[in-house]
């Protein structure tokens, strides 16, 4: 049986990759982040989902108030991609900066504590980047430059992404999808 998931889609075409990339163990609602002002109650994603991806998108976590309130709210796991992990960063007391020059289609190698994710290349589509606070555990960085890549809140049920784990530039994207599986069951 697929798990329930909800998409936030901050006006971003990358939904459509993590929609099927997750296909079929999750059965996928996309919701556009200008929809959330008419949900009465959060309430309704707490009880109708099991996840809730916040999407990547242009501009800053700042553009985004009513997801970034939803985010506070939630009490099931979030998975945040990019723009969606940026939000994590900024709701956590971590700090999202520019990331000069931006980086679209570029790839980097990813240094991880789990052993089978080390050395993967990773698809990096951002103009920002994060600093988790301590409230994070960092699992992954950049080799090339350190930027955190992937990292998981210590208490809270919050796993975020700086790169596309969908893309196809992505070595084994499954794996990714498997550990979040696995997280989920946790």
């Amino acid at each position: 049986m697929s798990k329930k998931a909800l998409i936030i889609d901050h006006d971003d075409s990358f939904i459509w990759n993590i929609k099927f990339w997750l296909q079929p163990e999750f059965n996928i609602t996309i919701l556009n982040h200008s929809e959330l002002k008419k949900l009465q109650d959060s309430e309704q994603i707490n009880t109708e989902y099991e996840l809730v991806i916040f999407s990547p998108g242009p501009k800053s976590p700042e553009n985004y108030p009513g997801s970034l309130d939803l985010l506070n709210k939630l009490k099931i796991p979030a998975l945040g991609v990019c723009l969606g992990f940026q939000m994590m960063t900024l709701n956590h007391q971590g700090h999202v900066k520019a990331y000069c020059p931006p980086l679209h289609g570029k790839t980097s190698l990813l240094h991880c504590e789990y052993p089978d994710y080390n050395n993967l290349r990773v698809a990096r589509y951002h103009s920002l980047h994060c600093e988790p606070s301590d409230e994070f555990k960092i699992l992954a960085r950049s080799q090339d430059d350190d930027v955190v890549m992937w990292a998981e809140h210590k208490k809270k049920k919050h796993l975020g992404f700086q790169f596309h784990p969908e893309s196809f530039l992505t070595e084994h994207a499954d794996k990714y999808k498997s550990y979040i599986l696995n997280w989920l069951s946790l």
